[in-house]
Formats: structure tokens, C-alpha cells, sequence
């Protein structure tokens, strides 16, 4: 029998609030990733003619990471914007890049018998200073009574889904 798609999971309501979150962080961040920088990045981290995962060195790119994920403050720009394959795309997640590349956990670099981890953080911390990259403290940028009101529809949400 052929093998069948996986089911859909259900959407929580954790998740639609990280959904929530990560709008109002990217609406707050700079957002200047087109033509031209995508050419400006494939530039750095082309070998031998392909593009490769800025990770692992897999030449089957089929993402855009953010160094800095979005969470802590990683604008979609020159410097943090890096190809990805999607199994380094999806182990790495919000973590820090340089922690994440190190760690010896299922699915790490280290893991999946990946060599010159040390050489890989270098260029990436050479990339992030060319174009002067520095992630921003967006959470200053959140006015508090957004926050609180997020928070109160929050409890709000999961009150009416524990009584439905």
C-alpha cells in the first residue's frame, strides 16, 4: 500500500499566539531582503558553482534562515538572511546559531557527522559584520499595554475553549 500523507495536527492555541508574536516582531524590524540582496548572499555562500546550506554544506537549499531568528530580534536583512536546507532550517528553530551548530543533540551538526563546524561559524560571523548586522531589542519596541492586552486575550481564548 502506498505510503499515505500524515495527518494534519490540530493548530493550538500556543502556536497561533507564537504566529501572533512573530507578526508583530517582523512588523517591527527592518524588512529589506530582494533581488539584489538575495544575489548579494548567494554570492557568499555559492561553492563551485552552487548554493549551499550555510549549515551543513548540503547543496539542496530550499530556505531562508534567519541567523538571529526573529524572536530575538533578527531583522530579514543583509547579514542575518542565510540559505538553509530544510533539515538544518528545522533543527536549529529560535536558537542561537553558534550554540545551535555546536550542540552533539539528535539532528546537530555534529550529529549528522557534519565537518568543519568551527570554519562554518567564522564565515557566518564574517557575513554578519560585512554588512554591519545587529540584532534589534524589539521587545522594547512592543508598547506594555499591547502586551498586556495580547496576554488578557490570551486567557481570555483559552477560558472559552476550556468551557466550549
Amino acid at each position: 500500500m502506498k505510503k499515505l500523507p500524515r495527518v494534519p495536527s490540530r493548530t493550538t492555541l500556543g502556536f497561533a499566539f507564537s504566529i501572533l508574536d512573530r507578526a508583530l516582531r517582523e512588523g517591527l524590524l527592518e524588512r529589506k531582503f530582494g533581488k539584489d540582496e538575495v544575489a548579494e548572499v548567494c554570492e557568499w555562500f555559492t561553492i563551485d558553482g552552487e548554493l549551499e546550506c550555510v549549515f551543513c554544506g548540503s547543496r539542496d537549499v530550499m530556505r531562508w534562515d534567519h541567523l538571529v531568528p526573529v524572536r530575538y530580534g533578527g531583522s530579514t536583512v543583509l547579514g542575518n538572511m542565510v540559505p538553509s536546507c530544510q533539515p538544518c532550517d528545522d533543527s536549529k528553530q529560535h536558537y542561537d546559531f553558534e550554540e545551535w551548530m555546536m550542540k552533539s543533540t539528535k539532528g546537530s551538526l555534529k550529529a549528522r557527522g557534519v565537518v568543519n563546524i568551527k570554519a562554518r561559524i567564522k564565515k557566518l560571523k564574517r557575513y554578519q559584520e560585512k554588512y554591519n548586522f545587529h540584532p534589534k531589542d524589539v521587545d522594547n519596541l512592543i508598547p506594555e499595554q499591547i502586551s498586556k492586552k495580547i496576554a488578557k486575550l490570551r486567557k481570555e481564548l483559552e477560558l472559552f475553549l476550556n468551557v466550549s
